[in-house]
């Protein structure tokens, strides 16, 4: 091998592994990122429906206070 080849060979070698080293950065990044992204995502799900279900044990326990089967709108008659 001549002194100009092994150079270029390890210069290959070397940018080779960098590129590697790169992107097993890159995977383990965007594995975080994802995973993140997904946790957040999730704990806006559970927010939202927690909420929801705060404000429908709020309206029943407001209609059972009320006593909604007496209400008027169940009295009236409707015309069929």
């Amino acid at each position: 091998m001549e002194p100009g080849e092994a150079d270029a060979r390890d210069k290959l070698d070397k940018a080779n592994a960098e590129i590697e080293a790169d992107f097993q950065r890159w995977n383990i990044n965007k594995n975080r990122d994802l995973r993140n992204c997904i946790e957040e995502m999730a704990s806006r799900n559970i927010n939202f429906y927690d909420s929801q279900l705060s404000c429908l044990e709020s309206l029943l326990k407001k209609l059972k206070e009320r006593k909604f089967q007496s209400s008027p709108l169940l009295n009236q008659r409707r015309d069929v």
